[in-house]
């Protein structure tokens, strides 16, 4: 989603078309995961540039300054850093390039300063159709209490050697006390919350939330081949979000259209890319 968006912010900027390779990137993912953009409102063409994308992460290995200013004057942009790095003279490089030949992105761009400015138009094309949640038994709860979000996303954090950690060697994966610590700020700015779980791992809500009765775990039901479409449209319909180091649920906050919500996310050392943090969010050590 954050390639659509900083792709469509600069084709709307430009005024050019959008194709997008939805689908080379997803070739070894580890987590198996599958593109589902058009399954959204988005608007672009579909094209497999298989060869192109393995061509450009082989460039982005050798890291090279004289091989990427050759490739950047030939319209192909390797997005620099980390994934959430945001650089102004690239994007303006960018821009440029673009005004006289069509340019190729390779990387996550997961910042929205290279979008935001088009937030109203992404949100619409970004936000997943109603049908999904119409009949979900939560959308009443969620529509007549004071929502919040809870994500847990602990799976996220395992690789094949075990718990990664960040470059400050911070173990990724959020403790009990960071949900304790975020559900204390959320009864102290929003009166009456109930909070509404989703996750991998519904064994940690128990601990978080003890004896309290103010909340209600949403179950993925496996049997809908969409699941994970329905849980984004029923957090995106909530009026404020505790999140987990997560690109999933970043997204269901950012979609949000709740003008006065409160977002509550991890320090950006443990968020391990999953997204820069976002303008007005508290973010937690």
């Amino acid at each position: 989603m954050f390639i659509y968006a900083q792709a469509r912010a600069l084709s709307i900027d430009c005024e050019d078309l959008l194709s997008i390779d939805d689908q080379s990137g997803f070739r070894n993912d580890f987590f198996q995961r599958k593109n589902k953009l058009n399954e959204l409102k988005t608007s672009y063409a579909h094209k497999k540039m298989y060869f192109l994308y393995a061509f450009l992460s082989i460039c982005k290995k050798i890291n090279s300054a004289t091989l990427t200013r050759r490739l950047e004057r030939n319209g192909f942009f390797i997005q620099k850093g980390d994934a959430t790095f945001f650089d102004d003279s690239l994007l303006a490089k960018i821009k440029y390039v673009l005004k006289k030949k069509p340019v190729y992105l390779h990387g996550y761009w997961q910042n929205e300063k290279y979008f935001a400015h088009h937030k109203k138009r992404l949100v619409e094309e970004l936000s997943p159709w109603d049908d999904y949640v119409i009949n979900n038994k939560n959308l009443n709860k969620i529509t007549f209490s004071n929502s919040v979000v809870l994500h847990i996303r602990k799976n996220h954090n395992k690789s094949i050697n075990g718990e990664k950690k960040s470059s400050t060697k911070k173990l990724l994966s959020l403790n009990v006390d960071y949900y304790k610590k975020s559900i204390g700020i959320i009864n102290a700015r929003c009166k009456n919350p109930h909070f509404f779980c989703f996750g991998d791992d519904k064994r940690c809500f128990g601990e978080i939330f003890g004896n309290k009765k103010n909340y209600t775990i949403v179950d993925i039901n496996d049997k809908y081949k969409d699941s994970d479409i329905r849980d984004l449209r029923l957090m995106s319909l909530c009026n404020s979000f505790i999140l987990s180091n997560s690109t999933f649920c970043w997204w269901a906050a950012w979609l949000s259209k709740k003008q006065s919500k409160t977002v509550i996310c991890p320090s950006s050392d443990r968020y391990f890319g999953c997204g820069a943090i976002a303008s007005d969010w508290i973010e937690l050590q």
